[in-house]
């Protein structure tokens, strides 16, 4: 156990899921007012926004709000290797996640997934009953694959990244954004897309559409399209926002 930037305990917790384990933090203020459970995205997006997440986990505890951050198996602490990720392993993941939580907090947890967790969440949330709620989500697996596939194809081809390439670099089947790939990822990815309606949507004016809406731009969401780091997250943008969600997540 270690100390947050708000004097807050953060305790590291393996749940076992399978034959494996998940790594998860968990900032629990006394008396929390709600919790909330963050379903991250996938790949370079998971690495990204890494910081951006955590700052904002603190930031919400502050508020009075429990928040719990993990690691697909496959990713980052947990168990496992690159190319076993697959969506299904991750509604797993995130079950077990969000099973921990409820009991660490006795509360009934939001899930909010952030970019391609969004439609894990969604998922989840509808087989467990859970309010759930989107971070810039994407709209369909399959969009999401096709931007993620011309975006590997450009960074494959950036002469600014290899500036003595002379000929075009072909996809790689077995990669995507510098990981490697279940050969059953983008068919499992497919056929996920939302469907329901959210508690609400955290997303640019332009993305938001007729959602109930936190609008943010700027940083907090401009490292979505980003692959190198070219911002910092700002803390005082990111207590707004928490406050925000604070809000509704204590309605």
């Amino acid at each position: 156990m270690t100390m947050s930037a708000s004097a807050l305990p953060l305790q590291y917790l393996q749940p076992r899921v399978g034959d494996g384990w998940i790594h998860a933090s968990l900032i629990l203020p006394p008396a929390p007012r709600a919790s909330l459970l963050i379903v991250p995205p996938f790949f370079h997006e998971w690495q990204r926004g890494y910081r951006l997440f955590a700052l904002l986990a603190d930031a919400l505890s502050k508020e009075g709000i429990a928040v719990m951050r993990f690691d697909y198996r496959g990713c980052g602490d947990s168990s496992g290797e690159d190319a076993d990720f697959l969506p299904s392993q991750a509604l797993a993941d995130t079950s077990v996640a969000l099973e921990t939580l409820a009991a660490a907090t006795q509360h009934r947890p939001v899930l909010m997934g952030v970019r391609a967790g969004g439609l894990i969440a969604e998922a989840v949330a509808g087989s467990s009953g859970h309010p759930f709620a989107f971070w810039q989500p994407v709209q369909t697996g399959i969009e999401y694959l096709k931007e993620l596939r011309h975006m590997d194809r450009t960074q494959r081809n950036s002469r600014m990244r290899f500036p003595y390439l002379k000929t075009e670099r072909p996809d790689d089947a077995g990669s995507l954004m510098g990981h490697r790939l279940h050969p059953d990822f983008d068919t499992e990815l497919s056929v996920f897309r939302r469907s329901a309606a959210p508690l609400f949507v955290v997303a640019p004016q332009e993305a938001a559409g007729s959602d109930p809406s936190i609008l943010i731009e700027g940083p907090l969401s401009d490292w979505a399209k980003q692959v190198d780091m070219e911002s910092l997250a700002p803390r005082q943008a990111l207590q707004h926002v928490a406050r925000e969600l604070s809000e509704r997540l204590s309605a």
